[in-house]
């Protein structure tokens, strides 16, 4: 096809349990996503399904399908957090690779715009991938600044292959944290496909968790701090189930207090255990100074590797800003292998 009139595209909701239509829209997806992240192994059609139908805790779904006649072109997904940032929504997107450049991406911004106006949402955010040595450029940031999206937050990508990790550096930096700890306890868990999360855990993890709101930079994005939610967290651990995720914990706990106070965490998708996500890491503001966020990272990738012996890649985001974190992971061996745009629009 060599164009499409905008006039005759069509926008519609599409509801989860509609699993022909489904088959459809996750078949353009993969084709997206094998096109423009060619290196990472997208989710497979029932772990899409079980993210849909399960938006995370505290949030709302919408969905919605872009065609020309019979043929799915395109897709919008808005979730919209119920609890927080109310004026948020969060938006992801794609556009069949055979029918970009042809007005497509365009029909369903316009229709993102209206339906959060209908909605009294004031702020639309979206999250754009910009592998390295994308050749040509990648197409999520070309689009966001052509419809005239602010880039509101780089993150840097990194990655660490742990078969490449020199030991020596790693085992003088363990020793070391090792030696700053003896007031901490280790503790170490899978969840998610694994199991649930240890319910002693979740009151700490959620204090935990909405430290970053305050403690990473959020560049110009406009949030809000979030109130501490230990629902959030067994809910995001059987989300993960669902979706057949696996998460690989590592914590300490002070003895004194008997309280978590740095935790950080690994996980493995089911489209390719071996490609893992480096996900949070925080460590109390009391607690700081004493190398624990840099002791739970060491610990929790021989865990990780453990847990899953595929494991050969782990993936991080970090804002540029983020030198204390930046340290830690190059110190550990990640490298940079491109970055994530968070793109921001007020409605």
């Amino acid at each position: 096809m060599n164009s499409t009139k905008t006039d005759a595209i069509d926008v519609k909701t599409f509801r989860p349990d509609d699993i022909t239509l489904g088959d459809a829209i996750y078949a353009g997806w993969r084709a997206a996503q094998l096109h423009d992240v060619p290196d990472v192994t997208p989710f497979g059609r029932d772990n899409i399904q079980a993210m849909l139908e399960t938006p995370p805790h505290g949030w709302t779904g919408e969905y919605f399908v872009a065609t020309v006649g019979d043929e799915v072109v395109g897709a919008l997904l808005l979730f919209l957090p119920q609890l927080d940032n109310t004026h948020l929504a969060h938006v992801e997107g794609w556009v069949h690779v055979e029918h970009r450049r042809m007005g497509v991406g365009r029909r369903l911004y316009a229709h993102t715009l209206d339906r959060l106006r209908e909605l009294g949402r004031t702020t639309l955010v979206v999250r754009v991938q910009d592998p390295a040595d994308a050749d040509p450029p990648a197409a999520g940031p070309r689009f966001a600044d052509a419809v005239g999206m602010t880039c509101a937050l780089t993150e840097v990508t990194r990655r660490l292959q742990p078969g490449e990790v020199d030991t020596a550096t790693t085992d003088a930096l363990l020793a070391d944290c090792r030696a700053r700890a003896t007031d901490y306890e280790l503790l170490q868990w899978s969840d998610g496909l694994d199991g649930a999360t240890p319910p002693e855990h979740v009151d700490d993890l959620a204090r935990l968790e909405v430290r970053l709101d305050t403690d990473a930079p959020t560049g110009d994005l406009n949030m809000q701090a979030r109130e501490p939610d230990p629902e959030s967290i067994r809910a995001r651990c059987e989300r993960n189930r669902l979706a057949g995720i696996r998460n690989f914990h590592t914590a300490v706990r002070h003895r004194e207090t008997g309280r978590i106070v740095a935790w950080t965490l690994i996980s493995s998708p089911p489209s390719d255990p071996g490609h893992c996500w480096q996900g949070i890491t925080v460590v109390d503001p009391d607690h700081r100074g004493k190398r624990l966020g840099t002791y739970v990272k060491l610990e929790n990738l021989p865990y990780a590797t453990a847990m899953e012996p595929s494991l050969r890649v782990v993936e991080t985001n970090n804002a540029g800003e983020n030198a204390h974190m930046i340290a830690i992971n190059e110190a550990l061996g990640y490298r940079i292998h491109g970055r994530t745009h968070n793109y921001q629009k007020e409605v």
